[in-house]
């Protein structure tokens, strides 16, 4: 038994019981949840005022709102609030997966919309390390990745007994819609390593808010992912306001170097430039490789991609490779396996589907290093032209990508940009908003079309430079490094058009119908049927003249497959009158041989 001292009064013991029942009444809101759960309830920043409207800014941490009592009943937890307008929510559950939400409350008591109740079945509906990879799912706005506010090289450089915080972000966002982007971010995870891959804390640490401290010189890697979450709130991509956002895929694991203390060689310069065909450099100067923005593509055989760059200030090339496996990424050191030294000075490193390191070494022994991203992807070809036939001139050609990714998806007042993909060759033409490519790409923009020249003589047309091109309104590549949790990012009303080319697709082979010419004008072809056919002259006026070794009909062709001219022909010369064509390609036919002829 609890006995009061004598020296508490009656009336303080009044006023004491007062004061809770007062403090029971005075709430707008209620949630209730397991027991063992936790609740987060807060709210964005109001302080910025544009002509009497509050701009909520983005990115700074929300403002905790503390229950002003809570009450166990049974099994549950009910958390009071004392709360008006618009907040959020956090629910976390041990091994369960947590639950975020937007709520605002009525003005009266407990009643309908002010409150919340969450079971444990809820709680634990999905375990909290699933993937989602269909890229169909949320309306098509489903990528579990991460951007982060180091640099392009993925290396950031500290003093002894610095600090640094980090700003990550999910990509794609759960925002509640399109344009108003309230969004809520995941739990974010922290893990150091050593360039060896194991677990360390000798050169740095890193809080649960994502707050690098300095401890002692060296080299330290730092990886960042994300749990599941269901978000309640999205009313963009489906799903009844339930909407799952699957884990980090472990290929996206957030991945950067920290180096501390004075062991950088100023003389080191990577030079890994990208995509210098589509921006306009001069020999000596390029775009440098972006660490997030910029994927290399390979074609999924291949296994990796072949990356060549020529370093000065190096002595030395090492890389870091990925290991994926069902949830994680991870590192076991760094070796030269795929580094080869080229006679000319470069070097060409095999990179693999993940998070790279390349480690630069200067004669003196220090390092600096650069993050590169690759993947593999698969594609199909079909002639749209002549489906199921290998391409002639002027035939149309589909190539459909599974799956390639959008370089700078939609961020909150940032990027809010559209994408396709580009070859040398045919230019696309994008939309500057609301394009398949703006909020879709992963799902909606993977087909490219281009038409292969009239012109065209060769075996095979081969599409090269191949890039993800990004055009729309928003902030330059790389402004997401420029958020602090000090003062966010603000709505961007003055946005600028952005084109820009990014990473890198593998080049693309057209097989071409089996048409050869000769020097003499005259076309031959012979066929595994002995079969021989010449056409002359070419080019011709009036009529041409079909020499073969059998009987048969040829048949006429313009350059989109349509039959104008078909005569029987029998074994030596045959003379076509050809006065009715317009100028222009032609293609002629006899039995599986195949011409191209021109009409001046």
């Amino acid at each position: 038994m609890y006995i009061l001292k004598k020296s508490i009064s009656l009336t303080t013991i009044f006023l004491l019981l007062s004061k809770f029942i007062n403090a029971q009444s005075e709430h707008t809101f209620a949630i209730t949840v397991p027991k063992d759960a936790t609740v987060f309830v807060g709210e964005k920043d109001r302080s910025v005022d544009v002509l009497g409207v509050f701009l909520q800014t983005s990115y700074i941490p929300f403002v905790e709102k503390y229950a002003v009592y809570k009450v166990n009943d049974g099994e549950n937890s009910i958390w009071y609030y004392n709360v008006t307008g618009t907040h959020n929510y956090r629910i976390k559950y041990p091994a369960g997966i947590t639950q975020v939400g937007v709520f605002t409350p009525n003005a009266n008591n407990i009643g309908a919309g002010t409150e919340l109740v969450f079971t444990i079945e809820q709680l634990t509906a999905h375990n909290p390390k699933k993937l989602d990879r269909d890229v169909n799912s949320l309306n098509g706005r489903n990528v579990a990745d991460v951007f982060i506010n180091i640099n392009p090289q993925g290396h950031l450089i500290l003093s002894p007994d610095a600090t640094f915080q980090i700003i990550n972000c999910r990509n794609w966002q759960a925002v509640d819609n399109d344009v108003n982007n309230y969004f809520i971010e995941p739990d974010f995870k922290y893990e150091v390593i050593k360039e060896n891959g194991e677990p360390d804390n000798t050169v740095i640490t890193v809080d649960d808010n994502g707050l690098i401290t300095a401890i002692g010189e060296g080299t330290a890697i730092v990886l960042i992912t994300y749990d599941a979450m269901v978000a309640r709130h999205t009313t963009n991509v489906g799903n009844n306001g339930n909407a799952f956002f699957g884990a980090i895929l472990p290929e996206n694991t957030g991945v950067f170097v920290v180096t501390v203390g004075n062991t950088i060689d100023n003389n080191i310069d990577g030079r890994m430039f990208i995509n210098r065909y589509w921006n306009d450099v001069d020999e000596n100067e390029g775009v440098r490789i972006d660490a997030e923005h910029d994927v290399l593509y390979y074609e999924a055989e291949n296994g990796s991609f072949d990356f060549t760059f020529t370093p000065t200030g190096v002595a030395e090339v090492y890389t870091a490779k990925p290991a994926i496996s069902q949830n994680t990424l991870s590192f076991s050191g760094f070796d030269n396996d795929g580094v080869t030294a080229n006679d000319d000075g470069s070097y060409t490193v095999s990179l693999y589907h993940g998070r790279n390191i390349i480690k630069l070494v200067s004669p003196s022994g220090n390092a600096i290093f650069q993050v590169i991203s690759a993947k593999p992807v698969t594609y199909t070809v079909s002639n749209v032209t002549n489906p199921g036939e290998n391409f002639l001139p002027g035939d149309e050609a589909s190539i459909v990508f599974k799956t390639l990714y959008h370089p700078a998806n939609k961020l909150s007042g940032i990027y809010n940009m559209s994408a396709g993909i580009q070859y040398t060759g045919e230019i696309v033409n994008l939309p500057l908003y609301l394009g398949p490519g703006q909020y879709a790409f992963a799902s909606r923009a993977q087909e490219y079309k281009v038409t292969i020249p009239t012109d065209f003589r060769g075996n095979e047309f081969v599409l090269t430079n191949g890039v993800i091109r990004v055009t729309g309104f928003g902030s330059p590549f790389g402004a997401h490094r420029q958020i602090t949790r000090q003062d966010g990012i603000n709505l961007n009303f003055n946005a600028d058009v952005r084109t820009v080319f990014s990473g890198s697709l593998p080049d693309i082979h057209l097989k071409m119908k089996d048409i050869v010419t000769t020097n003499n004008a005259v076309f031959s072809c012979e066929t595994t049927n002995k079969t021989t056919l010449n056409v002359y002259p070419n080019p011709f006026v009036d009529h041409i003249v079909v020499e073969t070794d059998r009987n048969d009909y040829a048949t006429i062709y313009n350059i989109l497959g349509q039959a104008l001219i078909q005569t029987p022909v029998k074994t030596g010369k045959n003379h076509i009158e050809t006065a009715v064509l317009p100028q222009g390609m032609y293609i002629v036919r006899v039995q599986t041989n195949y011409l191209i002829i021109y009409k001046h």
